[in-house]
């Protein structure tokens, strides 16, 4: 088994003249190689043949990628009636299963994989919503109501500054290590006036 090639390879030239990955050429007469005997000696010979064959034998046991092809007259039938009625994927889709359940379907994910790829003549745009499906789950901020309101929402005699009582609170920190000590300072509006706690 090779594992690099050299000039003297002839997959190299062949790899070369065609305008071709090496390791492809090199995969096709692997293939396609077979032992033959000539006058009584063994050779490695390429046959296309047996490259072909061996080719559509390993295919056969893929899945077909799309099945645009084989589902067109439902695919075909949820475009019409998409058009038709101005419905969303998910709407023309189970519209066309409840009226023709004798067809073979797509799902509605593959069916927005189509219009995504361009393989149906209908273009995201031309969606009257196209849903975002979000897989992740919602984190729950549990301090959202209970931290007040905003500062935006303060009252105009605080940002004037003309009553007192009003405080404002933040923290210094020291050293970016995590085990440092912080400041923790407050300021009185009106007055300026300043505590800070360690």
């Amino acid at each position: 088994m090779k594992l690099f090639w050299t000039k003297a390879d002839p997959s190299y030239w062949i790899a070369k003249k065609l305008g071709r990955a090496y390791n492809t050429v090199a995969a096709e007469i692997r293939r396609g190689s077979t032992v033959q005997i000539k006058q009584g000696k063994r050779t490695d010979q390429y046959l296309s043949d047996l490259g072909q064959h061996i080719y559509e034998e390993n295919r056969s046991g893929c899945c077909p990628k799309y099945k645009r092809l084989t589902c067109s007259e439902f695919v075909n039938a949820v475009i019409k009636t998409m058009r038709s009625k101005g419905w969303s994927v998910d709407a023309g889709i189970h519209y066309t299963m409840q009226r023709n359940p004798e067809l073979e379907s797509v799902s509605t994910k593959t069916f927005y994989n189509y219009i995504d790829l361009g393989m149906v003549p209908i273009k995201p745009v031309d969606l009257p919503l196209k849903l975002r499906r979000n897989t992740k789950p919602g984190r729950i901020r549990k301090n959202r109501m209970i931290l007040g309101k905003s500062i935006e929402e303060r009252p105009e005699s605080v940002s004037s500054r003309t009553e007192f009582g009003h405080w404002e609170i933040d923290t210094i920190i020291g050293r970016k290590s995590g085990k440092g000590q912080v400041l923790l300072t407050l300021a009185e509006r009106m007055t300026r006036q300043y505590l800070v706690k360690k």
